[in-house]
């Protein structure tokens, strides 16, 4: 993102008289209502995708058998949004705790997680709150040993949302256990060359199996609807990543003037980008990256279309 963008970005809060995170919280408490619902910025398909996605890497993730056999395998699932990645990793865990400062998220989330407790009666828990795990004031509460030792945190959608990025990130590599794996997916800059170890880096392998079953995710809304900034931390989660009347350029999507307004920094990320975010966070063991390749077309609240580019990167906590 331009430097003037990230001027934008800042003179609107300023002007708002709010954190971005509270910038995201309304913003994300408005996109709630209408997630994946039939029409412009119907999100669903590439919101399918995304899980899709996400099941068949699971070997790669280096998740356990599904359904786990013994023990218990922990996912916080992190600016949660309506629960898209809770929902893709539903069939490996025990325990699916998601957060986001979108209320209106959160009960979206609700939804999704009375699903998926009759889908997957495995699961021991699986629940979200509203609440920030960002920041320089992070509440006492979140010290408790059921907010520490994940098996997998994983990010939607929403690290562009966060003001301090690389701070933010570190924050949350420190809720997982050693040897515990940080996920992140998010937007491509084209400029990467993409791959990565793993077949198929740059194109969509997901056979898109849709599952029908109501993918009440929203990493669409490149309004960026996927995080929504948590706390001075702006965290945009996993939720519609679309609305963002985005225009394609050479490096990504850039954002409307109104989604810019959330976003205040770096939207797009290369292979390197994301590599060394990983690797400063103390999560970049075993790192890789795969282009999903362009989602599917989608139809935008004006009238137009777009096509967004999603990876998903993955490393390991030292």
């Amino acid at each position: 993102m331009a430097t003037q963008d990230h001027h934008h970005a800042h003179e609107a809060a300023e002007k708002a008289g709010k954190t971005f995170a509270e910038l995201n919280r309304d913003h994300f408490n408005t996109l709630s209502s209408r997630i994946d619902k039939p029409g412009p910025d119907n999100w669903k398909p590439l919101h399918d995708k995304i899980l899709d996605q996400l099941r068949l890497r699971s070997s790669w993730l280096g998740l356990p058998p599904t359904p786990p056999s013994s023990g218990t395998f922990k996912v916080l699932d992190y600016a949660c949004g309506n629960g898209i990645c809770s929902k893709a990793l539903a069939p490996y865990s025990t325990h699916l705790i998601g957060l986001d400062v979108s209320d209106g998220m959160v009960s979206s989330f609700g939804k999704t997680a009375e699903a998926l407790k009759t889908e997957f009666p495995h699961l021991k828990a699986v629940e979200a709150s509203v609440g920030n795990l960002l920041g320089d004031d992070v509440a006492e509460k979140y010290s408790a040993e059921e907010w520490n030792d994940f098996d997998v945190v994983i990010v939607g959608m929403a690290v562009h949302h966060f003001e301090h990025q690389e701070k933010a990130v570190r924050q949350l590599a420190s809720r997982l256990k050693k040897g515990g794996v940080l996920v992140v997916i998010d937007s491509v800059n084209r400029g990467t060359a993409g791959g990565g170890a793993e077949e198929g880096h740059r194109h969509d392998h997901s056979h898109s199996h849709s599952h029908s079953h109501s993918h009440s995710h929203s990493h669409g809304h490149h309004d960026h609807g996927h995080g929504h900034s948590h706390g001075g931390e702006d965290h945009h989660h996993g939720h519609e990543h679309g609305h963002h009347e985005a225009k394609e350029t050479a490096t990504g999507f850039e954002p409307s003037d109104e989604a810019l307004k959330t976003i205040p920094g770096k939207h797009n990320y290369t292979r390197e980008d994301a590599l060394e975010l990983f690797t400063q966070a103390g999560a970049g063991v075993d790192f890789d990256l795969v282009e999903l390749g362009k989602g599917p077309e989608i139809l935008r609240g004006d009238g137009k279309t777009m096509v967004m580019d999603v990876f998903i990167a993955k490393g390991r906590k030292e």
